[in-house]
């Protein structure tokens, strides 16, 4: 994935009449003319749109990554590109296959917290979970996985138990990741276990609920 592909939406989660506006964006960290348009246009709309933060869906630098927390590409592809108020906000990140290519990801794990004024890098782990709450409703999961490592057996239960619980207690799901969980290949080769723990992610994620 050698150019930027980027998707920009508003996601009205309803839990009674509760709004949350955030921006989606993968395939972002590649410089050039298309993705200072994308992010000029995704500042833009995030102001229009009272944006409270943003997912990305991996592929975060390319083509290898970053090599340190350090690494100049914090502030030449992110940093100096997504300049507009409208989405200098808190990224809550997800790997994609291009950022495993350097130390496996993780010094963008490592620079979990890493900020330039209200820009703010939000990866804790390689796959993890956060939680909003639009005042006066129920609680709004996501969560944020690792597709480079989807056989894990470690992340197989994680995700296959937070979506069970939040589903108990009525509560939104929305997973986020980069490559397509499983298909057929994956499943003659696998088993059963990736399908039933993945699939009771996208079982129990709503858009909408009322």
């Amino acid at each position: 994935m050698g150019l930027i592909s980027a998707l920009v939406f508003t996601i009205l989660l309803a839990l009674i009449e509760a709004k949350v506006s955030f921006i989606a964006i993968g395939d972002w960290g590649s410089p050039g003319r298309m993705q200072k348009s994308v992010a000029s246009s995704s500042g833009d709309w995030g102001s229009n749109n009272n944006a409270d933060f943003v997912i990305t869906t991996g592929d975060n630098f390319y083509e290898n990554g970053v090599s340190s927390t350090t690494d100049k590409q914090w502030d030449n592809t992110w940093n100096r590109v997504y300049t507009k108020s409208g989405i200098r906000k808190t990224w809550y990140a997800t790997l994609g296959n291009h950022d495993h290519r350097t130390h496996d990801g993780d010094d963008q794990v490592k620079a979990h917290g890493k900020r330039y004024d209200n820009l703010r890098w939000y990866m804790p782990k390689k796959y993890y979970t956060f939680s909003k709450k639009p005042e006066g409703t129920g609680v709004i999961q996501f969560i944020a996985l690792d597709t480079d490592d989807r056989y894990s057996s470690t992340q197989l239960k994680f995700s296959a138990t937070t979506a069970r619980k939040q589903s108990k207690m009525d509560n939104c799901v929305w997973p986020s990741w980069h490559l397509l969980l499983w298909s057929p290949w994956w499943l003659r080769n696998n088993g059963k276990q990736v399908q039933t723990s993945y699939g009771e992610i996208q079982g129990c994620f709503v858009l909408s609920r009322t």
